[in-house]
């Protein structure tokens, strides 16, 4: 394989050791991957100490999804042991390696004893562990995403100045879902982490450095990418085509041609890439030794037949209807998951620098197949969906800003100044995150009920937990569906208190039977009126997170 010649003489194979060297030495990157681990570490005991088995993670896999499965797959049956999750193993995988030695310590001091499934899973002080093994998770996630960080900002570096570089990574950090998710057991930081090293990766490509490590590590983390959150896969639907023109260009191709491209696919470079991405990925889900589980959650993605569930999985209603109506919701989402300023900056770049960068072009193919994707198959849109989008753009942004900066410092004190507001206002609004992770509605509740509630209390929650406030341990609750049925036995039961939390109100829709039931609740036609409400609502952004910091309801008799 020949070495690509670079601009001003300098060979790809002297590259790497220059970067190497100029990473240890840059500020903007010791001050952006600081700062993100800031951004990501304040609050992260939210919801802490646990409280049962439930933490306020809507979708997290942690604590116990990891724990559940080494269960299955060591002290079980290690062939064919069935369905999991709705999520790929690949991060239960990571879990098992972060959780190995705390369980360790664990089972050589007595405090874990004949795992089981059912709490209180062989623990000796169930809630203790719990609670630390989702400090482990999320500090996982802390981590990973710094990494994310530092990935966009070392694969930017490669097509401009620092200061371009510095741009993108404050994009991301900035980000209100990259903050939130990074103090979750949720799998989209992961996910995300995987794919910004494979972006890494290409960025290598794209300038000129086709070793074999960098197919191998591109094709590892799109492979582990896809274990971990197989929505993630819409990113890298067309990166084969960018690889092959990339080796064909870069590799010793006399010119570039259609031929050259084909004979590409033969190569070793491509070949490693493919290869490992199927491999890590065969691995990571535990393809092999648990195919039957792996075919029951495929069959629930491609044709909608839940494993448990069957037809009628909860949360799988479609709400957008219509490829322009998937759009419009992609992009209102990504607006919102960057703010209106940045995403502007995304999509400016996007347009421009398209048509004058050969490295913008590599890159816009992901953001095309992406969003070719999620129209296509989501049938709704959150601001978790959205991140991939957010990643790419992200790159585009970053350029645009440092031009802007460059030409006010040079001409206008006004434009120069602009940008540092624009940086003013994109701290703040992804900070109002960390303030709801800290300040959470749901603190003021406990501490009312800790403090109002009699010690007999009954309480009756019409929420899945997962959005409550953690109740004292000496009240009795009871998890009650907005069903005419159990609104009817309010009289008998006679619980002292009501619970609602809007998280999970907002599956009670006007016009719908739960909906009615629902107002008539708070209106008093059960015998209950509304006594205190909890809110906590962000100033600069959008609420982007029905389950941080939901309004909280508590209702009591007045009959």
């Amino acid at each position: 394989m020949s070495i690509a010649r670079m601009p001003h003489g300098i060979t790809s194979a002297a590259l790497p050791a220059a970067h190497r060297h100029a990473a240890v030495r840059d500020r903007g990157l010791i001050a952006v991957v600081v700062l993100a681990f800031a951004l990501n570490v304040l609050g992260l005991g939210w919801g802490l100490p646990l409280s049962g088995i439930h933490g306020w993670d809507v979708d997290g896999i942690a604590p116990l999804g990891p724990l559940i499965a080494a269960k299955r797959m060591i002290l079980d049956d290690w062939w064919n042991s069935g369905y999991y999750n709705k999520y790929p193993m690949g991060h239960f995988f990571v879990l098992m390696g972060g959780y190995a030695p705390y369980l360790g310590y664990l089972w050589l001091t007595g405090g874990l004893q004949k795992p089981s499934e059912v709490y209180p899973f062989g623990l000796a002080d169930p809630q203790t562990v719990l609670t630390v093994l989702t400090v482990i998770a999320r500090s996982v996630n802390v981590l990973m995403g710094v990494g994310i960080v530092l990935c966009v900002y070392l694969t930017a570096r490669r097509f401009g100045d620092r200061r371009a570089a510095l741009f993108s990574a404050l994009t991301i950090a900035f980000s209100p879902p990259f903050i939130f998710y990074a103090h979750t057991g949720n799998i989209d930081t992961p996910s995300l982490f995987w794919s910004a090293l494979a972006l890494l990766a290409l960025g290598r490509l794209v300038a000129g450095e086709c070793r074999l490590r960098h197919y191998l590590l591109g094709g590892a983390a799109v492979g582990m990418a896809a274990a971990t959150k197989e929505q993630t896969l819409g990113l890298f639907l067309l990166l084969p085509l960018s690889v092959l023109v990339l080796h064909a260009r870069h590799a010793g191709a006399a010119r570039l041609t259609p031929w050259s491209v084909i004979r590409a696919a033969g190569e070793r470079g491509p070949l490693a890439a493919l290869g490992a991405a199927g491999g890590v990925f065969v691995l990571a889900t535990h393809l092999v030794f648990n195919w039957h589980g792996n075919v029951l959650r495929f069959r629930w993605r491609l044709y909608g037949v839940h494993p448990i569930y069957g037809t009628e999985y909860p949360g799988g209603r479609r709400e957008v209807d219509g490829a322009v109506e998937a759009f419009a919701e992609l992009a209102v989402h990504t607006l919102e998951a960057m703010n209106p300023v940045l995403f502007l900056a995304g999509v400016a770049g996007l347009l421009v620098l398209t048509l004058r960068r050969p490295w913008a072009r590599h890159f816009a193919l992901p953001l095309l197949s992406y969003t070719a994707f999620a129209v296509a198959l989501f049938p709704f849109f959150r601001a978790r969906f959205v991140m991939q989008a957010v990643l790419v753009l992200a790159f585009f942004a970053g350029p645009v800003l440092a031009s802007l900066w460059t030409l006010g410092v040079k001409r206008s004190r006004a434009l120069a100044a602009a940008v540092l507001l624009i940086w003013g206002y994109s701290f703040v609004y992804g900070v109002e995150v960390n303030s709801l992770l800290v300040g959470d509605a749901r603190y003021a509740a406990e501490a009312w009920l800790e403090r109002s509630a009699a010690p007999t209390a009954t309480v009756e929650a019409f929420s899945g937990p997962t959005y409550l406030p953690r109740f004292p341990r000496h009240m009795t609750v009871r998890q009650s569906a907005m069903t005419a049925t159990e609104l009817a036995g309010l009289d008998e039961r006679s619980p002292d208190l009501i619970v609602l939390s809007s998280a999970f109100s907002l599956r009670f829709r006007e016009g719908t039977e739960a909906g009615e039931l629902l107002a008539r609740l708070l209106r008093g036609d059960f015998g209950y009126r509304p006594v205190q409400t909890f809110r906590r609502e962000p100033l600069v952004s959008p609420r982007l997170f029905a389950g941080l910091s939901p309004e909280i309801v508590i209702l009591a008799r007045h009959r």
